[in-house]
């Protein structure tokens, strides 16, 4: 099970949705994390606007037990950096039980150099220059068919499609959306976008059919 939880975690280390500012050029979200309706912990997001793009800062801290025993860790920090719908660069830090995710990627004219450390295991790559991760907060991530998973430094090929219409909840409000689902290996994830393309609700089917859900305070 907490196998295909760390990889949906994977995918969601770089995602936001409805926002609230705290200042002009800056929106935050925080959200509680659950697998089915046990809390695992919190995921924040800060997203500053800049002249030629915007600058992310992403925390994640989540764990889970079993008879008093910790089953599962997580810890996440990232900061990113992008010109328009590309990655300018990455400096990412995971740890997931005992084992540790380092990751530094930087746009260059022709490539995105990637340095990635896992575990003992380094790896350095050069991916197309212009790059998106997992960055649920621009809907325009839903258009393409590869987005770096910026724990590992891998390009991940995804499929991405529209399901349909459907009302959500948010904030005690109905609210109609249009659901899209991404795919990829160990991956399965349902998103939701407001008529205005504000990201409002996501949901990951884990092992035996469990849901991991972002619920936002």
């Amino acid at each position: 099970m907490f196998r295909l939880i760390s990889a949906a975690l994977l995918a969601l280390s770089t995602a936001c949705a409805a926002a609230t500012p705290i200042s002009d050029d800056t929106q935050t979200w925080r959200f509680k994390v659950f697998l089915d309706n046990r809390e695992l912990g919190q995921h924040r997001f800060d997203v500053r606007e800049t002249p030629d793009g915007s600058d992310v800062a992403i925390s994640a801290d989540f764990e889970f037990k079993l008879m008093f025993i910790t089953a599962f860790r997580y810890e996440h920090e990232t900061s990113e950096s992008w010109r328009g719908n590309c990655l300018e660069s990455v400096r990412s830090e995971t740890v997931q039980n005992r084992k540790r995710f380092a990751l530094e990627a930087d746009r260059r004219d022709e490539s995105l150099a990637v340095r990635a450390q896992v575990g003992e295991d380094a790896r350095v790559s050069a991916l197309p220059p212009c790059v998106m991760s997992f960055a649920y907060w621009n809907p325009d991530m839903l258009a393409q068919d590869a987005l770096l998973n910026v724990q590992t430094g891998e390009l991940i090929e995804v499929d991405t499609r529209f399901v349909g219409r459907e009302t959500v909840e948010l904030r005690g409000d109905a609210v109609d959306a249009r659901r899209f689902r991404i795919r990829a290996k160990d991956l399965d994830i349902d998103l939701w976008y407001s008529n205005a393309d504000e990201w409002i609700a996501l949901e990951s089917t884990v092992t035996g059919g469990r849901k991991l859900r972002y619920v936002l305070i």
